[in-house]
């Protein structure tokens, strides 16, 4: 059977750049290239909080990701010896200030996007499928997406600290098997799809769990299509509604 193919979205990505950077650091420490000073300070929770902060800010939501780089660098200092009386007097009060000014200038260019893509917005619901394949990064944030082209041909979705809602009752499957990866980790993921489609999970669950709660009994199977759900679930829940 033919496997459906989908561009990988920005979010796999940063997590393979963050596997081989934290690869690099522990040969590195091994092999006593690296101190564990320095070790220690970019393998740490702090630094995740950085490196999630930058991601929010390539997707330009800027208010969370100025949050969390802040809160990451502040409780890093200590670790680099850079932590006085005049830093700690001044970071924060700095913060806040940048985010509200952040928070006044996305309002109001917010207002001004509305203002002329008013009469665009039919035509943008799809914002997440292109040719039948559904694409989803979502971090921190939820996201709802409507699929209404003929043919759902498969996708990935990518959710972390977030939630997801994909529609999947207005489209239709080709003969044979679609596949939709999941990748869902501290966070939900909802997907509605009609009674009568066969359904398969190839997922993997880790302190997660998987439920297909349809209705059955609403119409003919329709048995030479099939849906499978693979990927990983951790700490978080899928479930499959009708």
């Amino acid at each position: 059977m033919e496997v459906n193919k989908t561009p990988k979205p920005v979010g796999a990505y940063w997590i393979a750049a963050i596997f081989i950077a934290v690869g690099v650091l522990l040969l590195g420490k091994n092999l006593n290239i690296i101190s564990y000073d320095v070790y220690r300070i970019f393998v740490s929770w702090q630094m995740l909080l950085i490196v999630i902060g930058v991601n929010l800010l390539t997707k330009k939501q800027m208010v969370g990701s100025i949050i969390l780089i802040a809160t990451g660098v502040y409780f890093l200092m200590p670790k680099i010896h850079f932590f006085n009386d005049v830093f700690a007097n001044f970071f924060w009060p700095v913060v806040l200030i940048i985010t509200g000014l952040l928070v006044v200038t996305s309002k109001k260019n917010s207002m001004f996007r509305n203002n002329h893509r008013h009469h665009h917005q039919n035509s943008r619901m799809n914002h997440h499928t292109q040719n039948g394949f559904v694409n989803i990064d979502n971090s921190f944030s939820s996201t709802q997406e409507v699929v209404t082209e003929d043919v759902f041909k498969g996708g990935i979705i990518t959710n972390s600290f977030g939630s997801v809602v994909l529609d999947l009752r207005r489209t239709t499957l080709e003969p044979g098997t679609t596949y939709l990866d999941l990748s869902i980790s501290f966070g939900g993921a909802e997907i509605y799809i009609p009674s009568n489609w066969v359904v398969k999970s190839e997922l993997q669950t880790s302190l997660g769990g998987y439920e297909d709660s349809r209705i059955s009994g609403l119409g003919p199977i329709e048995v030479d299509k099939i849906l499978v759900l693979r990927g990983s679930v951790s700490f978080s829940g899928v479930e499959v509604k009708s």
